[in-house]
């Protein structure tokens, strides 16, 4: 009686969707967000795999599409520990790079964004897991923003209410796991508003915001640009990064102003020592005249070739408030400003300048400095630290930290807000510490005095005896008295 059954099985059950590995089912939703090209973006994290380049970490995998001479690509960033590096492909081949990646000896985790409909994103998290030897990787599918929690999105119009429906909250999750937030209930209504989604940027070159114009006739005459043939110039390209740094200081400098009693001074005074080449004294003044102030902006440089340059070009302009001096920070006698920056002042030469700025009234001190020479040789290693410091690297790193430390705590002292930071990255200039300084209202009492005595304390813990700033401020104290 069973001859038949035999002779013809029936056909085996087709296999549920669970059956399909989540990797798997990753990289379809992947390959059919890139056929329709509805793909947002994509990162790949958890490296466990061989690192590609000998003393780099490899962190993660960011991916996004671009259109790159009229083709459709996959631009893939390879985020290192100390740098990224940004390669192209075409899509089949970076899909079949992404499928070579995930898993057992690469990336253990992914995170995918992609277009559902002209007004929903949706995101789908993959975590690769083997236990007892079994893949154990899971998948899940939700809507952005909302709690992952299913492996597909049971979602049905506002009064769709039909028989045979769950009920809200009914639906099981599919493929609950263990990443986080994957025991949360299921999204089964619509969203009441929808966020209407912006196209993704998928210029090869992204337009960059600048606090600057570079239409100005100055970056001409100083080499920054060239003359465009529809009016608007074109920046050299050798001269990006320095681009880069005067639209960084510009949005520091701006953000401090705003944030000190300057945002409603109406006359705004600023002395720029070490101007050079007057990149960023003509920053400067454009910046505050665009905001509507009175600029008087002067530069001050020892090159006397360079304050001709700088002086032509303000003049030809018409650039009224800005003007170039030559003279010696040392040296030099200011009237009352309220802005006083220098920029890369070699060793000493940014004390002067801090101290220039104190005797001037500045209501906001904007150092870089450069070159800390004095309290290396005065350094004495404590027992500790010897160890350490006995690599020449190491007690140079640490003479700059001590130096600027002092210098910070010094202004403090004198009655500044002070920050010392990063501005900009190491790759653009390796001189890229800021030292900013925002005159206070009011001070505690006995807050001096105490900052003192930790100043003190620094100098006895490494054996200094003599901080340039110090020196200045205190034999200006003594001709006071």
């Amino acid at each position: 009686m069973f001859t038949e059954l035999i002779d013809n099985p029936p056909a085996p059950p087709a296999a549920p969707k669970d059956a399909v590995p989540a990797r798997e089912r990753f990289l379809q939703l992947l390959s059919q967000a890139l056929d329709d090209a509805s793909l947002v973006k994509l990162s790949l994290a958890a490296y466990v795999g061989t690192q590609p380049e000998a003393g780099l970490t490899l962190q993660r995998l960011l991916v996004r599409p671009i259109v790159l001479r009229g083709a459709a690509t996959l631009q893939f960033v390879w985020r290192y520990d100390t740098r990224d590096t940004t390669k192209n492909h075409a899509p089949l081949e970076g899909l079949q790079q992404i499928a070579d990646l995930l898993g057992d000896h690469g990336f253990e985790t992914a995170h995918m964004e992609w277009r559902n409909t002209a007004t929903t994103l949706q995101q789908a998290e993959f975590r690769h897991k083997l236990k007892g030897g079994r893949d154990k990787s899971k998948l899940i599918v939700s809507k952005v923003g909302a709690p992952a929690g299913t492996d597909k999105l049971a979602v049905r119009p506002a009064g769709a209410d039909k028989p045979g429906t769950k009920p809200a909250g009914s639906a099981a999750p599919a493929d609950a796991g263990d990443l986080p937030g994957a025991d949360a209930e299921p999204i089964v209504e619509p969203v009441a508003e929808v966020m209407a989604l912006d196209q993704p940027d998928t210029a090869h070159n992204r337009t960059k915001r600048r606090e600057l114009s570079l239409d100005l006739p100055c970056w001409v005459d100083l080499g920054l640009a060239t003359p465009g043939t529809d009016r608007h110039a074109v920046l050299v390209p050798a001269m990006a990064r320095k681009w880069k740094q005067i639209n960084r200081f510009i949005e520091v400098i701006g953000a401090a102003i705003n944030r000190s009693s300057l945002a409603d001074q109406r006359h705004v005074s600023v002395l720029d020592f070490g101007s050079g080449k007057g990149y960023l004294t003509f920053a400067v003044h454009a910046w505050l005249t665009a905001q509507g102030k009175q600029a008087d902006v002067t530069g001050v440089e020892l090159r006397t070739g360079l304050v001709e340059l700088c002086s032509a070009s303000a003049q030809r302009n018409g650039l009224e408030g800005l003007s170039f001096n030559a003279g010696d920070v040392r040296t030099y006698e200011p009237a009352p400003v309220d802005v006083m920056i220098a920029l890369h002042a070699c060793d000493t030469a940014t004390d002067h300048a801090i101290h220039l700025g104190l005797r001037a009234g500045a209501q906001l001190i904007v150092c870089s400095p450069c070159c800390h020479k004095q309290l290396r040789p005065q350094m004495k290693s404590p027992p500790l630290l010897r160890p350490m410091l006995q690599h020449g690297i190491h007690l140079g790193q640490q003479a700059e930290m001590v130096t600027d430390s002092l210098r910070a705590l010094l202004l403090d002292a004198a009655g500044y807000d002070t920050q010392v930071f990063e501005f900009i990255a190491l790759e653009h200039t390796s001189k890229n510490k800021m030292i900013l300084a925002v005159k206070r209202t009011h001070d505690q009492p006995g807050h001096a005095e105490a900052v003192m005595k930790q100043v003190d304390e620094i100098k006895d813990f490494y054996g200094v005896r003599d901080v340039c700033l110090q020196t200045l401020m205190q034999a200006q104290a003594g001709a006071a008295s």
